[in-house]
């Protein structure tokens, strides 16, 4: 018989499938373009699709607690939808189009504490009243010792909003192209939560020459000390709240061309290569600096209030990738990233309005940190235009590792030597220069921007539970340039010192040197 004829045929409806997933983190959160708190969050992520195509939701909620202060919790909720089309043969999804939308609220909240301290000297030869047996005597020699400790803590709480919508189109089996549009909007509330200021007196009276004779003890303590709290908790002070301080609407296509080869060692030692290649265009309003507001119709306002500045941003990255696979399992990799930003982003020095700078940071890039110059922190050159290139040798250190700990079955290691080289401009125009000895490429990027490191990383394949895949690494990297890095956290400290009056000068906060060696480890799937 005909298949119509014993079986109904129609459209295939796909077969729906729930994943339920448990989220657990526990370290830092991530502020701008720093670290921040430490916390402890939790929560679930939610995926239902379609086995062969069709629609997919996923939607997550985490709340997480500062265990080092008292806040808010912190939350991170969102959802996201994608539309795929089916495929017409088989598994193959060349022109097989997904639509998208999706959005995220994420809120945290911080607070950070400061305590600055001052000492200042009085002349020697100054008289002081000293009370005793109820008569005021004067006594000649007295050098006056005045310490000030200042403490303050301040409460911030930042939501970013992030709306999304895009079309992804596979091109071949290696290449797809990405079209979207982004919508950011990003709030901050500023309170001081704790002003405190204390303040002692020391009194050394000179006998004779070189002795001298604690005399404090014999004034009352609350002559020569005083601890005021001026601001508290119970009634913090509101510098700004919902503070809109960076806005954008972004459109971005992105191409990207991989060829991985499919091997059993992907994870720890892969072989292939990597073209992608990004365009974006912005129109962010941001907070260029803060005024103080005044209040003429007898509305209440906050003390602070936003300058804002309108720009328009034209963003370029580019990534090529090679990994060439030599005989005995050795590979031998190359990568280069670069981006451009065509502004030059300001930064916070204090010169021009009050907190000029601060808020311009979703517009810097940043290098430093795990395989981007590991040998250096995070955050270390921020700018708007950065090239950062990486080489590394890999080669199979155990091949066969038979060994278990846990519910962990180790199977072999790899080791990779790397050098990794960086540099980070701040400037508007581009001027290309490729003949100039001092230059690199182009005007703006010199030799002496560059920060290199070279290390070792050894990377480990796993399996848990008998079956499911999982590597380890373990990084070690040394900075070559550390004088180089110190240098412009040198020039700040010293500008900020000049002007300082002098007695108020000091080697305390002198910026030293950064580590020698920095230490990196992960596992995961």
């Amino acid at each position: 018989p005909k298949l119509t004829e014993s079986y109904d045929i129609g459209r295939y409806g796909g077969r729906k499938v729930i994943d339920l997933l448990p989220l657990l983190n526990v370290g830092t959160t991530f502020l701008g373009d720093e670290f921040g708190l430490n916390q402890l969050s939790a929560g679930l992520q939610l995926r239902t699709s379609e086995q062969l195509g069709g629609s997919s939701m996923t939607a997550w909620g985490l709340f997480g607690k500062n265990f080092r202060a008292d806040t808010d919790l912190n939350t991170d909720l969102g959802v996201f939808f994608e539309r795929r089309l089916r495929p017409l043969a088989g598994n193959n999804r060349t022109f097989n189009p997904s639509f998208y939308v999706g959005y995220r609220r994420r809120e945290v909240d911080s607070v950070t504490s400061r305590t600055g301290t001052t000492r200042d000297t009085l002349d020697s030869a100054a008289l002081y009243p000293v009370p005793v047996d109820s008569m005021q005597m004067l006594i000649p020699n007295v050098t006056q010792y005045l310490f000030e400790e200042q403490r303050r803590k301040d409460k911030f709480k930042d939501i970013y909003q992030t709306i999304s919508l895009g079309v992804d189109v596979p091109m071949s089996r290696r290449q797809r192209l990405t079209l979207q549009y982004q919508h950011r909007n990003y709030d901050e509330e500023w309170q001081l939560q704790q002003f405190r200021q204390r303040q002692e007196v020391l009194l050394l009276q000179e006998v004779s020459p070189g002795d001298t004779v604690n005399i404090t003890r014999q004034l009352d303590a609350n002559q020569t000390a005083y601890d005021t709290l001026l601001i508290s908790p119970d009634d913090p002070l509101r510098f700004y709240s919902d503070l809109d301080f960076y806005s954008s609407h972004d459109l971005t296509a992105l191409w990207v061309y991989q060829r991985i080869k499919p091997t059993a060692e992907r994870r720890v030692n892969p072989t292939g290569r990597t073209v992608a290649a990004l365009y974006r265009y912005m129109l962010p309003t941001l907070v260029d600096s803060l005024a103080t507001q005044t209040s003429p119709d007898g509305v209440p306002r906050d003390p602070l209030g936003p300058a804002k500045r309108r720009l328009r941003v034209n963003e370029y990255l580019g990534l090529y990738e090679e990994r060439i696979g030599l005989p005995f399992k050795n590979t031998v990799s190359f990568r280069l990233l670069g981006g451009y930003r065509n502004l030059e982003v300001k930064t916070f020095d204090g010169a021009g309005g009050q907190f000029e700078g601060v808020f311009y940071w979703p517009l810097r890039y940043s290098l430093g940190g795990l395989n981007q110059l590991s040998g250096y922190p995070y955050f270390t050159l921020r700018g708007s235009k950065f090239l950062y290139g990486r080489v590394g040798y890999t080669f199979p250190l155990v091949q066969r590792l038979n060994a278990s700990f846990l519910n962990f079955h180790f199977v072999n290691i790899y080791a990779e030597l790397f050098g990794e080289a960086g540099a980070m401009g701040n400037f508007t125009k581009v001027d290309f220069d490729p003949w100039s000895s001092d230059h690199i490429l182009f005007k703006g990027l010199t030799k002496r921007d560059f920060l290199t490191d070279v290390g070792i990383e050894l990377r480990m394949r796993l399996f848990t539970f008998y079956r499911l895949p999982m590597y380890s690494f373990f990084q070690i990297a040394h900075p070559l340039n550390r004088d180089r890095e110190r240098a412009p956290r040198l020039r700040a400290w010293e500008q900020a010192q000049a002007a300082l009056p002098p007695d108020q000068r000091s080697d305390e906060d002198r910026p030293e040197k950064i580590d020698q060696y920095r230490l990196y480890f992960g596992l995961g799937f």
